[in-house]
């Protein structure tokens, strides 16, 4: 099903998550696309001081849709992504 799935992708091994979850639900205004891992987590402003333009990157594009990115992560607690996208066209 692509609208949820369970696997291993080279993020988990990276992350040393033994699961990931994704979910892809759809609004009458929005898509939003969950990740969620139970891997060893991070510390965002720890990653932004090793100036990683992976996240900023990340948010910039969903930005340049009118969308949003959320991260949360903690060390020891996995990492969430949350990117939500208007269905109406970006002008």
């Amino acid at each position: 099903d692509c609208r949820s799935g369970r696997g291993e992708h080279a993020h988990a091994r990276h992350a040393e998550a033994t699961s990931i979850e994704s979910e892809l639900s759809l609004n009458a205004d929005s898509i939003c696309l969950r990740i969620k891992d139970n891997g060893k987590g991070f510390i965002e402003s720890e990653v932004k001081i090793k100036r990683s333009l992976g996240l900023v990157g990340m948010k910039e594009r969903a930005l340049m849709f009118n969308g949003s990115l959320v991260i949360n992560s903690a060390l020891g607690s996995g990492t969430e992504v949350i990117l939500a996208l208007p269905l109406s066209p970006v002008h």
